[in-house]
C-alpha cells in the first residue's frame, strides 16, 4: 500500500516532488509501513520528506492497481491537505536522501510532470464530486 497528498498553496498550485531514486515527478507521501494505518503513513511521509508536520484532511480516493511488468498489485490512498499558507509553504525542508526539488505548479502542468499513473490519479480525484472515489487503476468505477 501507498498514501499520497494533494498538496496545494493558497493560489491553488499543486505540490509536486523529485525523487532522488527514480526518475520523474510524484506527489508526496511513500509507502505504508506494516501496522500503520494509510493515514498515518501519509503523515508521517510528509513530515520525513517535507520537514512539515500536515495534518491530512479526507481520503480523495483509493485505487486499486492491477499488477503489470513494472508494478506489483497495490492499493494507492491519496489524501487532501488544506491549503499551504505562503509561511508553511515556503518552510518546506527536503529529505535530500529522498527529495531533490520541489514545485509548486497548476494541476495541469502537473499532470504533464507526474508518471503517468499518478497523474491520471490526480486528474480522476480534481473532478467535482470525486472525494472518496474508488478507482481501479486510476479509472473511476461506478
Amino acid at each position: 500500500m501507498g498514501a499520497g497528498a494533494v498538496i496545494r498553496n493558497a493560489a491553488g498550485d499543486v505540490l509536486v516532488v523529485k525523487p532522488v531514486y527514480k526518475a520523474g515527478w510524484e506527489l508526496p507521501g511513500g509507502a505504508v509501513e506494516a501496522g500503520e494505518s494509510p493515514r498515518a503513513a501519509c503523515e508521517r511521509e510528509l513530515s520525513e520528506e517535507l520537514g512539515l508536520y500536515l495534518e491530512v484532511g479526507p481520503m480523495l480516493c483509493v485505487d486499486y492497481n492491477s499488477p503489470t511488468a513494472d508494478y506489483v498489485e497495490s492499493l494507492m490512498f491519496l489524501f487532501d491537505v488544506a491549503p499551504l499558507d505562503d509561511s508553511t509553504a515556503v518552510s518546506i525542508r527536503l529529505d535530500p536522501a529522498e527529495l531533490s526539488e520541489y514545485r509548486f505548479v497548476a494541476l495541469d502542468d502537473a499532470l504533464g510532470l507526474l508518471d503517468p499513473r499518478v497523474a491520471r490519479r490526480l486528474a480522476a480525484v480534481m473532478q467535482p464530486g470525486s472525494i472518496g472515489a474508488y478507482l481501479e487503476d486510476q479509472r473511476p468505477q461506478v
